[in-house]
């Protein structure tokens, strides 16, 4: 009689469960990244507003270019306060995924190990009947043999 795991629907539900959470916390990982990725393009920017703008006033900026590049500068500067909104709730999400992922790997994990178990127990059982049987005929034979 072949091995039979009776959970083993259930390990394999898991699995999938394990899977689908894992690609779950992958795209909550790049959106994350995809974040701070803008993040960054604004700081550039507001960098380079800023050199322009000392340039500028060196070179005799007139008021009105000030003043632009002031609104610039607050734009950008509310664009990246969003972001960074934007971006503490997509961590927070990244963590419960996480958290999900965990659990549900560690209880996958518990199938798997108690179905290794089980498997080792049914080849050990297995192995041992195997030798009877081998040691039966074995009498059995050497019976025969010593009767004939």
């Amino acid at each position: 009689m072949p091995f039979r795991f009776t959970l083993q629907a259930i390990l394999r539900l898991k699995e999938s469960q394990e899977r689908q959470q894992q690609i779950l916390l992958e795209q909550a990982n790049a959106r994350v990244q995809q974040c701070k990725l803008q993040i960054e393009a604004l700081e550039r920017q507001r960098r380079t507003i800023e050199e322009e703008t000392q340039r500028g006033l060196g070179n005799g900026m007139t008021a009105a270019e000030v003043q632009f590049s002031g609104l610039g500068r607050s734009t950008l500067a509310a664009r990246r306060k969003r972001i960074e909104q934007e971006l503490s709730c997509l961590q927070q999400a990244r963590e419960e995924c996480f958290q999900t992922y965990h659990r549900i790997h560690r209880e996958r994990e518990v199938l798997d190990t108690l179905r290794c178990s089980q498997l080792r127990s049914y080849q050990i059982e297995h192995n041992r009947r195997e030798q009877r049987r081998i040691d039966d005929l074995f009498l059995l034979r050497r019976e025969h043999i010593r009767r004939g």
